[in-house]
């Protein structure tokens, strides 16, 4: 006969079974809860390293349900970063980069946080076919792959990188076109620039920069420094270039957390001397501070961070009485460099290297300004000027380069001062930002490689070998 239970035992059990789900439901939650604490100690701290890249981002941030941060597609499980986004900041070959999205196999792609340097676009000839593509990537062409020359082993780090180049009429309407496909390093889409949230979003830097899309009249578009869409309206127009990269999906992790002042970090780099820096890093030499290049031949090319000064004032001179850089020239700037101002850096016999320094020659309006137009004739000496294939050229204006006319003897080519390709008259007067070469068995005592916190040198005293 089945037992009867009473009204006082039914209460007890229920509210034993109201205890014991309740014991459970808080135990479980407290599990949850420092489950991700400790995930966010995890991701979140310094020690992120010996994990994949893709796996620390997605781990370490919250899904937005917003336009802001970082944006799952469930329809494609891939990940975006969109709007003012802090969080995603990611170190590269020692340059700052932003990063734009994961997709699904954990590709990561990337984007430089501030133009790398300042480039014309030829009318009428589309990214993947022009001078600027050549300059990024490394191809068949003679001095192609200036850029990809100084990116930290990039067949380990990066894949292909889809390009859309399709052109747009509406930049309101950016619709997506077959990619061409087999480029490593590409500069940013109108579809790109609207994905992510355009002139609202992290893409807005406070720098003018190209976009890989022409309209249908053959002109290139373009992101003001306002964050505006517009179409170039002259090819000798200098703008910013911005490279967006894919990171491969075996990338470990180094460090960081994404944030500004603590970025995501691929590699660590610790170098001794001068031969073991990247392109970007700062030295400081002789009252000046200098940005790493390039590394050739085991020795650093620095382009100075800045224009010559005396007595804290910027000097500005003629180029001379022909566009040649002779430094025998009396009264020439190539003279001045490697006489007066060679004589003013600390010990330069023990630090520097006599170069052979390419200069460029450009047809003038016919100019497609290829790279190879960059490399016409040669010099050697210790002081030059950069011709116009350097980086870094957009951190100053109003200055000389080392590229002539091709058509007179009396123009030289400036970055002028509302940053275009301008050829000038000899006897008009520029700032001048100075190249020059140091031997890579220089030791480095100090500093971090910053503009704030440069590499400090070996003292003069100190004999190089």
């Amino acid at each position: 006969m089945k037992k009867r239970i009473s009204k006082k035992e039914l209460i007890f059990q229920i509210v034993n079974t109201v205890l014991v789900i309740g014991i459970l439901g808080f135990y479980l939650a407290r599990l949850f809860y420092y489950k991700k604490y400790f995930d966010d100690i995890y991701f979140n701290s310094r020690d992120t390293a010996g994990k994949l890249f893709s796996d620390v981002i997605i781990a370490s941030h919250d899904v937005s349900l917003t336009n802001n941060g970082l944006i799952k597609n469930e329809e494609d499980q891939t990940y975006t970063f969109k709007g003012d986004c802090n969080n995603n900041y990611v170190i590269y070959s020692n340059r700052l980069y932003r990063i734009i999205d994961v997709d699904a196999e954990g590709n990561v792609r990337i984007v430089s946080q501030d133009p790398v340097t300042v480039s014309t676009m030829y009318d009428a000839v589309p990214f993947s076919r022009g001078s600027l593509c050549q300059w990024l990537n490394k191809g068949d062409q003679e001095h192609s792959g200036v850029f990809y020359d100084t990116l930290n082993t990039p067949v380990n780090f990066l894949i292909d990188t889809p390009v859309y180049e399709n052109n747009v009429d509406d930049p309101a309407k950016p619709a997506y076109s077959q990619a061409v496909s087999d480029i490593v390093i590409r500069i940013l889409s109108l579809q790109d620039y609207s994905a992510v949230g355009g002139a609202n979003s992290y893409l807005n830097c406070g720098s003018s920069y190209w976009l890989s899309n022409m309209d249908s009249s053959g002109k290139h578009w373009f992101v003001d420094a306002e964050g505006n869409v517009a179409l170039s309206g002259s090819k000798v127009e200098m703008k910013g270039v911005k490279v967006v990269l894919t990171i491969t999906r075996t990338v470990i992790a180094a460090g960081g957390t994404g944030k500004a002042d603590d970025p995501y970090v691929l590699s660590r780099n610790q170098p001794s001397t001068v031969r073991g820096l990247e392109a970007g890093s700062v030295i400081s030499y002789s009252g000046y501070n200098w940005k790493v290049c390039s590394i050739t031949n085991g020795n650093a090319v620095l382009l100075m961070d800045g224009v010559i000064r005396e007595e804290g004032q910027p000097v500005a001179l003629s180029y001379g009485t022909k566009a040649e850089f002779n430094p025998t020239a009396k009264g020439s700037l190539a003279s001045y460099l490697n006489n007066n101002f060679l004589a003013s850096l600390n010990s330069y016999l023990n630090y520097l290297v006599e170069t052979e320094w390419s200069f460029g020659m450009h047809e003038d309006v016919q100019s497609s300004y290829s790279q190879a137009e960059n490399y016409v004739k040669t010099c050697k000496c210790y002081v030059s000027l950069p011709n116009n294939s350097y980086l870094f050229l957009g951190e100053q204006k109003d200055y000389f380069l080392n590229t002539m006319s091709a058509s007179t003897d009396k123009l030289i080519y400036t970055v002028s001062s509302d940053l275009t390709l301008y050829a000038d008259l000899l006897e008009n007067t520029h700032y001048i930002r100075p190249v020059i070469c140091m031997n890579g068995s220089v030791k480095l005592l100090s500093g971090s490689g910053t503009a704030e916190d440069p590499y400090v040198v070996e003292t003069p005293s100190t004999e190089v070998n």
